[in-house]
């Protein structure tokens, strides 16, 4: 996961410099996939243009066309592939929560966040909508770009826009497919369902071989089409799972650090330092200190 934190690292400088808030677009004419996946600590929105990509978000792979959102929630584990040999067009909205606080503070503020926390991953748009939406996103880039004076104030008032346009989608369902899981083969649904057992019961003994045994299928076979389906090896998605949730719970309470590392699955402080450390940068004391100092906890709503 080492190139996974250089990317994280990457797009988070980005944002500092931003003012909590990153917008790119890119053509891709060539099929390609996620080389690193990873989970970040601020929302994203990835937009569709052109093309079609297999999205893996948590424990779900949705098959997303153009015309759609992907709204990834802070620390969802998450990485994108091709589902065929063309290329792709997209748009990719990151920021943080506090770079809407003035909005979010009104009466009606938290609808904003609705479709992140309360819905699903998904949001597919109708011709007709599309060219709202894609008005937007063109005007915002430019704005971005440009930087002119008050471009801010600009982009806020816009991303505000978007989330509201997602948020009634969300709400009435007219015209748009929201959170729709489509399992394209029994593949996908396996490890959906596997995914899915591993972020309930990631704090339990999960080997390969346990998780073979539970779900019939030979430890070979599965370690491919997980790797496959999601772009984490099956490793690489438990130790997502567990320091994730490491994490929060390092930020949020007084739990001693074996302790955290006992409660979500790690039998030993030793290899719970050594892997968090790994994936991290630092050592887990180190990072409760950094998070403390720089109240860079998750909130509840965020994880």
């Amino acid at each position: 996961m080492e190139g996974a934190q250089k990317s994280l690292k990457r797009t988070e400088n980005y944002l500092v410099a931003e003012a909590s808030i990153f917008l790119q677009k890119s053509t891709v004419p060539t099929p390609t996939s996620m080389r690193t996946h990873h989970y970040h600590d601020y929302y994203e929105i990835y937009y569709l243009i052109a093309g079609d990509r297999y999205y893996f978000v948590k424990d779900k792979t949705y098959h997303i066309k153009s015309g759609s959102f992907v709204l990834i929630k802070p620390y969802d584990i998450h990485s994108t592939s091709k589902a065929n040999e063309n290329g792709y067009e997209r748009y990719l909205i990151s920021f943080r929560k506090k770079f809407l606080e003035d909005f979010l503070k009104g009466t009606d503020g938290e609808i904003l966040l609705t479709s992140f926390i309360n819905g699903g991953n998904v949001a597919t748009f109708s011709e007709e909508d599309r060219v709202v939406v894609e008005n937007i996103l063109s005007v915002m880039l430019s704005e971005y770009q440009r930087k002119q004076a008050g471009y801010l104030q600009f982009l806020k008032a816009s991303l505000m826009q978007l989330l509201l346009i997602v948020a009634r989608y969300g709400a009435d369902n007219t015209g748009a497919k929201v959170g729709i899981t489509d399992y394209f083969n029994p593949t996908h649904k396996t490890v959906s369902t596997v995914a899915a057992y591993i972020n309930n019961h990631y704090s339990e003994d999960i080997t390969l071989n346990s998780i073979s045994n539970q779900f019939f299928i030979s430890p070979c076979y599965f370690s491919r089409i997980f790797k496959e389906t999601t772009g984490f090896s099956f490793v690489e998605y438990l130790n997502g799972v567990r320091l994730k949730e490491a994490q929060g719970l390092l930020a949020k309470t007084d739990m001693s650090v074996s302790e955290i590392g006992e409660r979500v699955g790690y039998k030993s402080n030793t290899h719970f330092g050594r892997v968090f450390k790994s994936s991290i940068g630092i050592s887990p004391s180190l990072y409760r200190k950094k998070v403390r100092s720089e109240i860079y906890a998750p909130s509840d709503e965020d994880k």
